[in-house]
């Protein structure tokens, strides 16, 4: 899970970066500060979405609280630039799947340190017994 969120979060958000950074330039060029301003916060989610994909195999948990800031900041920013809300509603889906993911990361991290557990029990109970000869 954690690598398709990475995956989806690298691809849509180049898409979201490339579409807010002609909005900027665009909205610069007829002077319209609404939708400057509005753009502008979308390249600002498009670096989080960044940063957020950068933790999601290490630390999803964080990646979590990182897309949901960007969703927060794309639904607080969507009344010049509703392409926003869009983009803000992909980073709670997102977040979510995030979620799923450091959730299957804690299971994955109980397991192995169960086996490792009972491993290190069967060896120290081997190394208790004699040898057996004959």
């Amino acid at each position: 899970m954690r690598i398709a969120v990475l995956i989806l979060g690298l691809l849509l958000g180049a898409v979201m970066f490339l579409q807010t950074f002609l909005a900027n330039v665009l909205g610069s060029a007829t002077d319209d500060e609404g939708v400057t301003t509005a753009a502008s916060v979308g390249l600002f989610m498009a670096l989080l979405w960044l940063v957020a994909c950068a933790l999601v195999i290490p630390a999803p948990l964080v990646a979590v609280g990182i897309f949901v800031l960007a969703g927060i900041l794309g639904f607080a920013a969507s009344g010049e630039f509703p392409d926003l809300a869009v983009w803000g509603g992909v980073s709670i889906v997102l977040a979510f799947f995030s979620f799923l993911g450091w959730r299957g990361k804690r299971r994955g991290d109980i397991k192995e340190r169960l086996r490792d557990e009972q491993m290190t029990q069967l060896l120290a109970d081997r190394a208790e017994r004699p040898p057996t000869t004959g």
